[in-house]
């Protein structure tokens, strides 16, 4: 149902908590990984749909449309036994509510932007629905529909699904992690230049534990990293006076510097809390708020972090009620815990 430029979705959904199991809490309901399986009418679905191929915008993250393919699965659709089974990938634009799901009844209620729902795959299968190649044939389509992806994170699963397992232009890819020169990406492009200053230079607190591609031996996604700089917490914004990206980058280093000469067995250690996703992003919350109230000046030194991390020591990051904690809400909580300890130590104005 139509109204007011949202289309009114309420289906049967299945939440997929893809990671292993130690990574799920009882009180975690949701993360940024987490997706929702349903179905949904082909023609319901054009409503909602965003596409960004390459060819039409420099935005974009999707191969090159070709209508030739679309006509040919047209064809298909047309035909007396057309199947879909695999699933298309969305991203509603959303940032999740609990509200929206009712896990007693596994329902999913939610009211979507009209054309705004980023087709992350399967852009091909679905514009073959429209009327001019399926006559206007209508099928059920599977979706797997994540929220409120950024997209640094969008272009790391189209990556991870295609160049991994499909042949994709290189080109393409490394495109995509430049994030191109369209005005929209430039709030991650320099995010992107930092994340592999840190992720290659010899001593770095980072070097070497980056997953580029969101693959690899390192422990947290370049996404991950690229958003929280950029428009998560928005730290390159508080940056902004310092005159070039090698200089931001340094900030970040000396902060990062710090926590692992002040926590030398956790840093860098898969088994803690500290470097991973939930333990990064409390840093980076923290790291926000003592660059907004911090008794520092960035401009004039590197940051000289090591007091604000040395009021967090006593905090122990792998007690069980901390690693319970999961999704943002677990980031907020251990991030406040943070903050608190170094306000006590009057280091915030």
């Amino acid at each position: 149902m139509i109204n007011s430029g949202q289309f009114h979705l309420e289906v049967q959904a299945l939440l997929v908590q893809q990671r292993p199991p130690e990574h799920i809490t009882s009180d975690e309901f949701i993360n940024e990984y987490d997706f929702f399986v349903f179905e949904m009418p082909s023609d319901e679905l054009l409503k909602i749909a965003k596409f960004s191929p390459r060819s039409e915008s420099p935005r974009g993250i999707q191969r090159a449309h070709k209508e030739d393919r679309d006509r040919e699965i047209g064809r298909f659709i047309t035909s007396d036994h057309p199947f879909f089974p695999n699933t298309i990938i969305i991203n509603i634009p959303l940032q999740f509510n609990k509200d929206y799901y009712n896990t007693e009844i596994k329902s999913l209620t939610v009211d979507i932007p009209l054309k705004e729902a980023y087709v992350i795959d399967g852009q091909h299968r679905l514009r073959a629905f429209a009327s001019k190649y399926s006559k206007g044939v209508s099928l059920n389509l599977v979706v797997s529909a994540y929220f409120g992806l950024e997209l640094p994170t969008i272009a790391e699963i189209f990556t991870r699904i295609n160049f991994f397992q499909k042949p994709v232009s290189k080109s393409l890819v490394y495109d995509l992690l430049d994030l191109s020169n369209d005005p929209e990406f430039q709030k991650y492009k320099e995010a992107h230049e930092i994340v592999n200053i840190l992720h290659t230079k010899i001593g770095s607190p980072w070097y070497d534990l980056i997953k580029l591609l969101g693959v690899g031996k390192g422990l947290l996604s370049q996404a991950a990293f690229v958003e929280a700089c950029s428009t998560r917490y928005k730290i390159l914004e508080l940056l902004k006076e310092l005159p070039s990206t090698a200089d931001k980058a340094r900030i970040l280093e000396g902060y990062f510097a710090a926590i692992r000469d002040y926590f030398p067995q956790k840093w860098g250690n898969p088994d803690s809390v500290l470097t991973r996703t939930l333990g990064f992003n409390a840093l980076m919350k923290s790291l926000q708020v003592i660059l907004q109230r911090g008794k520092l000046d960035v401009v004039s030194t590197d940051g000289n972090f090591a007091k604000y991390v040395e009021a967090i020591r006593s905090i122990d990051v792998d007690a069980e009620d901390i690693r319970r904690l999961g999704g943002y809400g677990g980031v907020n909580e251990l991030a406040r815990r943070f903050v608190t300890a170094i306000d006590e130590k009057g280091l915030l104005r």
